[in-house]
Order: structure tokens, then sequence, then C-alpha cells
């Protein structure tokens, strides 16, 4: 039996970020061409608990890039990942870093996400925030030429917004699906 590494919180955005987007029609023959409709049944708490696994997780994400293409879709999860990260706000998980200033702020936000999925490390290299995500969800099994990895450009670009860091980049500069060995964004002025 595979490990249950996903935590709920994670789990319950990505379903209603994605129904939020594309309905409850799309979420639903989305999970179903997964085999993961069992999750439409009884969806998860707002809690840290980890009852999901990776392979859960991502047959939703990859659900959506196999349903409409990865060229075709790459819109629409950038908004769903925007529409989860509003989410992800609302429940005031973040709430903790508004009296921090500056890039400090930022990577409190990013290891604040690290710890809700479990995914991913954060840390600045002279004027550039990275966050290194080797357990990328959205591009496994994919290739392309370019990086694809909307779903994280939009979670953490409506991060970056709500925090006031709207004039930053946001840069994918390595994503698996191109053969790289890490999905990997940077974050500057």
């Amino acid at each position: 039996m595979a490990e249950k590494t996903v935590t709920n919180i994670g789990m319950r955005v990505l379903l209603d970020g994605i129904e939020e987007i594309m309905g409850t029609n799309g979420l639903r023959t989305i999970l179903k061409y997964r085999n993961v409709d069992y999750l439409l049944e009884k969806r998860p708490e707002h809690d840290f608990q980890k009852n999901y696994t990776e392979d859960e997780y991502e047959k939703i994400i990859s659900g959506i890039y196999d349903i409409i293409g990865i060229e075709g879709s790459k819109g629409l999860i950038r908004l769903t990942g925007r529409q989860i990260a509003r989410y992800v706000i609302k429940t005031g998980m973040f709430d903790q870093t508004k009296e921090i200033e500056g890039d400090e702020r930022i990577i409190k936000i990013l290891e604040i996400y690290s710890m809700a999925t479990g995914r991913g490390k954060c840390w600045q290299n002279g004027d550039t925030i990275i966050f290194d995500y080797p357990e990328c969800p959205g591009c496994k099994d994919k290739t392309t030429t370019k990086p694809m990895c909307v779903a994280i450009d939009g979670y953490f670009r409506e991060f970056l917004d709500w925090a006031g860091f709207k004039d930053k980049k946001l840069t994918e500069v390595k994503c698996k699906a191109m053969g790289d060995d890490t999905c990997m964004w940077e974050i500057r002025d």
C-alpha cells in the first residue's frame, strides 16, 4: 500500500478549485476518467492529516492535461491554481506572515505551502528566491519542450499578489517534463 503523504487540506483545495473553475461536471469528469471519483462522495476535511497518496493527487492533475491536452489546458490550469490559492488564503493559513516584511515573507509563505503539501523546499540565493519541487505532480509522465507546471504558477502568483508582491517576477526555470531532474521556480524583482 502506498504511503499517505498528501494532507486533507491539500486535496480539498485542489478539488474545490477545480470545481470552481470547471464546474461540478468538469470535476466529476476528471475524477471518473482517472478512477478517483470516490473523492466526490466524501470531501476531505480542512486539516493537516495525511489521508491521500501522491498517486491520487497526481491522477487528478494529470487528468486535466490528458483530457484537454497540455497546450490547451494551460490557461485553465493556471486559473485553477489561482483559485486554489484563494481557498488556501481564505483559510487564514498565511495570516501569521502579515507582520513579516520583504523576501522573508515570501519565503515563509512558501515554507507553509511546503508544510501543507508535504512537497518542495525554498531558499534564497542573493536577490533570487528559489522554490525546488522535485515531487511536482503537474508534469508526471509528461514530455514537453517548455515548462508546463502552470498550476504552481497560479498558486504562487496568487500568493505573491495577496502578500503585496505583484511586481515580483515568477519563472519556472526547470521542469521534469523537459528532462530536468526537478521542477524549479525563481522569484525576483
